[in-house]
């Protein structure tokens, strides 16, 4: 712990104990509170990115299919771009529906 750290810690050891039981028991409060608001936030990211992570997932699987390739992984750039020739070709076909699931 740096020097600065550890004269902070101090200082807010010594007001700690100038506070009412009623403040520390609010700011336990809203810091629980906050605690709880953050976790139902990162739950929530949590869900985004496993969605996304799966959904990329889905389609470096079909890349690798395609291009022969099974132990590399595009990056996202070629990817995209490889996902979208695939949507222009099966558009010329009359596919998309097919490309799209």
């Amino acid at each position: 712990m740096s020097e600065l750290s550890e004269h902070l810690h101090e200082e807010a050891w010594k007001r700690s104990s100038e506070i009412s039981n009623d403040t520390r028991h609010q700011l336990f409060m809203q810091a629980a509170d906050r605690i709880e608001a953050l976790e139902a936030e990162n739950a929530e990211l949590q869900r985004c990115f496993d969605l996304q992570w799966a959904a990329q997932q889905r389609a470096i699987k079909r890349w690798q299919e395609a291009t022969g390739r099974d132990m590399a992984w595009p990056d996202h750039a070629e990817l995209i771009l490889w996902m979208l020739e695939q949507i222009d070709a099966a558009d010329k076909e009359g596919m998309t529906d097919e490309v799209q699931k």
